[in-house]
Order: C-alpha cells, then structure tokens, then sequence
C-alpha cells in the first residue's frame, strides 16, 4: 500500500492528540483505530482487532 500523506498532530495539555481535519475524514465517528507504538515512533491504523495475532503483547 503506497504511502499517501505525512502530516504532523499535536498533543494537548490532557494528553490528547489533536489528528489534523484532512486524515479524520477517512474515518467515521465511532470507528476504531489501531495504535502501533514502536521505540522510535506511534503509527495509527485501522482496526486490527479482527486478526488477534497482530496485536501480542
């Protein structure tokens, strides 16, 4: 799957991360998303729920 834009968020004072307008617009509200933490970086996915191999802990 080619690589379609790189935007940068930011984190407020709670904590939370603000995904900038033209990325929420590929998810509805109320949808899961996957949160992929690496040493080096934090990617957001769509839901893997449905393969529970993919997310051992």
């Amino acid at each position: 799957m080619p690589l379609i834009e790189i935007k940068t968020a930011t984190i407020t004072e709670k904590g939370q991360i603000v995904i900038p307008k033209s990325l929420r617009e590929r998810f509805s509200l109320g949808d899961k998303v996957a949160i992929i933490s690496y040493e080096d970086r934090i990617e957001f996915g769509q839901d893997l729920g449905r393969d529970k191999n993919l997310c051992r802990r």
